[in-house]
């Protein structure tokens, strides 16, 4: 079983949303992308159809993969958020406990996302796209690979650039690269 993960483009004015459109070069990406993706199942998050689409794929929405919650925090900017609440912001920075704006932590996904990712292998498909903001597959990272939550802090999920995972019966790995 593979598993590959693709984040949506988040709103470059409301960092915590997910982009309402794709500009120019990411439709170009996702269309190169879209022939390597081709002919597998999809799992998405609420608002990605978009990208599912563009990728060639079928969106199935997938309440496991939905936005985290920033609470009071999701319709500012950082600097909104620095300027109003700095200590939070930092904390947020360094704590999975850490519960942005009131919402969910990092931690919180991660139980979320868990039983998705426990049921994955039982899975008819060999080959799953999940597709949802950078957040979301950040705690499937920290889930899959069995890392402290706190390492998960340091995972910088890149719009568009896809994750490989591969479930041998037993356990997940990251697979770096394009293994096709």
């Amino acid at each position: 079983m593979r598993l590959i993960l693709v984040a949506a483009p988040m709103s470059a004015h409301h960092p915590f949303r997910l982009a309402a459109d794709m500009s120019a070069a990411q439709v170009k990406r996702a269309r190169t992308l879209s022939g390597r993706l081709g002919g597998s199942a999809c799992d998405t998050a609420p608002g990605t159809g978009v990208l599912a689409m563009a990728l060639g794929l079928q969106p199935n929405d997938c309440a496991a993969l939905g936005t985290q919650d920033f609470g009071r925090w999701t319709d500012m900017t950082l600097d909104e958020i620095a300027a109003s609440d700095p200590e939070a912001l930092s904390l947020w920075t360094r704590d999975p406990e850490a519960r942005p704006g009131g919402g969910a932590s990092l931690t919180d996904l991660c139980a979320t996302v868990r039983p998705w990712l426990d049921q994955l292998p039982a899975s008819p498909a060999d080959r799953v796209v999940a597709l949802a903001a950078p957040p979301v597959l950040r705690a499937v990272l920290v889930s899959a690979l069995d890392l402290p939550p706190v390492a998960g802090l340091r995972l910088d999920i890149q719009p568009l650039a896809p994750i490989h995972l591969a479930h041998d019966g037993r356990r997940w790995t990251w697979r770096p690269g394009s293994p096709d």
